[in-house]
């Protein structure tokens, strides 16, 4: 069976997913969506929390004073800092997000739904860190190609860290960093 692996879907399943997290998760108070958006990845992650498919939060959060959440803000807000805003994929429009963060939320959590389709599972926490150990240029490179090369090595089979190490390589190798 041939794989189809397009950004178009990942965009459509991601912003279905962070509507859904945002529409169930809104009423927090004091606590910032970055906060929430890592709470809920990492309780995802664990098997503490879900959203349903008729758009209900299910389980619970683990603590915002969780070492993974902080761990995992940095890492996004990191990774907002090394990405440009991307407005086509493919030639495809972006929904439009409020932040660079959001935006890179929206196309890990994408890719990491349409790789589980596939059989291949990581974790949230993983895929972030991965990305944000991979060099770049001058904060101009498009996370999109990143996540697309991610998936297509792990879609044959790479595991999560060799597929990290290959991309690292490459891209250290050729300095086709954009």
């Amino acid at each position: 069976m041939k794989t189809v692996f397009t950004m178009k879907k990942i965009i459509a399943i991601n912003a279905l997913l962070s509507t859904l997290l945002f529409c169930c998760l809104a009423n927090a108070q004091g606590v910032s969506d970055l906060e929430m958006t890592c709470r809920f990845l990492i309780s995802k992650d664990l098997g503490y929390a879900s959203i349903s498919p008729s758009g209900q939060f299910q389980g619970k959060l683990i603590s915002k004073n969780d070492e993974r959440v902080t761990k995992l803000e940095s890492t996004i807000i990191s990774l907002s800092k090394k990405f440009i805003l991307e407005k086509t994929i493919n030639g495809k429009k972006v929904p439009r997000y409020d932040s660079k963060a959001d935006m890179i939320v929206a196309l890990v959590t994408g890719a990491q739904q349409e790789l589980n389709r596939y059989g291949v599972k990581e974790a949230s926490f993983n895929l972030f860190n991965g990305m944000d150990q991979l060099p770049t240029k001058n904060s101009s490179s498009k996370i999109s190609r990143y996540m697309s090369v991610y998936s297509l090595l792990r879609l044959k089979g790479v595991s999560h860290q060799k597929t990290i190490n290959q991309m690292k390589s490459s891209l250290l190798e050729t300095s086709l960093l954009h």
